[in-house]
């Protein structure tokens, strides 16, 4: 991702912190994980995101990297709607690379659809196939990652915000790299209800709206703003303890919004 970018200026001084949220063990998460595969299958964000949980289970000593793989697909369905196309679809991923039954398959999509309604129609057709695949293939666990959220803003939010506040008070600007940052929030809680309806568990990082300060370009002079990238190391690192969570649950689908 555009990460590397922040090394000049960026030193991460927060944590994120929540009672329901456990601490990394990376010898617990492979444990956990067992003879199990990770396929995480997405953009750049969703690169971000694989490579922070790769890194953790290596480097803290977990040593099931290897079970883990990413997979560029912009858009899942191998359609361009605004911005690039990177990649195959989703399904045919799944069919070359997942050769075990009970394999996890963690999907995400957002920046690269820009129109709204474009994005929530390939939402649907995502969801609608994860269930039918499931059927056939009844072993699979499907996990959905909502957006990599922030702001355009050289703050950190309030500590008393909630995400909900966060994503509306941070600014952003209509540049390049700004993708459709403006309705992501909107999507993803839309998305979740979806998801819950039909059984699927998702990992929410909707707490990192308040990570305005932590992109590449949010202290730039007068250089494009990346609204959805963010600076690694960094706030990614929650994306662990948020996987460790979901092995520990089980996979139960969480109730909340």
């Amino acid at each position: 991702g555009c990460g590397v970018q922040c090394q000049r200026h960026f030193q991460d001084k927060f944590r994120w912190n929540s009672s329901n949220l456990p601490e990394w063990n990376a010898t617990e998460f492979c444990n956990r994980l067992g003879d199990r595969r990770i396929l995480m299958i997405g953009d750049s964000t969703m690169s971000q995101a694989a490579t922070t949980l790769m890194n953790a289970a290596h480097h803290d000593g977990g040593q099931c990297q290897t079970q883990m793989s990413f997979f560029l697909s912009d858009t899942l369905l191998n359609r361009e709607y605004g911005n690039l196309n990177r990649g195959e679809h989703w399904l045919d991923l799944v069919a070359n690379h997942s050769k075990r039954d009970n394999d996890i398959v963690v999907l995400t999509v957002g920046g690269h659809v820009l129109k709204q309604r474009d994005l929530t129609r390939v939402s649907n057709t995502v969801i609608d196939q994860m269930v039918e695949l499931r059927k056939k293939r009844p072993g699979l666990q499907f996990v959905y990652k909502s957006q990599q959220p922030g702001g355009c803003s050289s703050q950190i939010a309030n500590v008393s915000w909630t995400p909900w506040e966060a994503a509306r008070k941070f600014p952003w600007k209509r540049k390049l790299y700004n993708f459709n940052y403006p309705f992501l929030y909107d999507y993803d809680e839309s998305t979740i209800r979806q998801l819950q309806a039909h059984g699927i568990p998702f990992l929410d990082m909707r707490m990192l709206y308040s990570r305005s300060d932590a992109h590449p370009y949010s202290r730039g002079r007068g250089r494009v703003t990346d609204c959805l990238h963010f600076c690694s190391p960094g706030p990614l690192d929650v994306f662990p303890s948020l996987f460790m969570r979901l092995l520990q649950q089980n996979f139960a689908v969480p109730q909340c919004i």
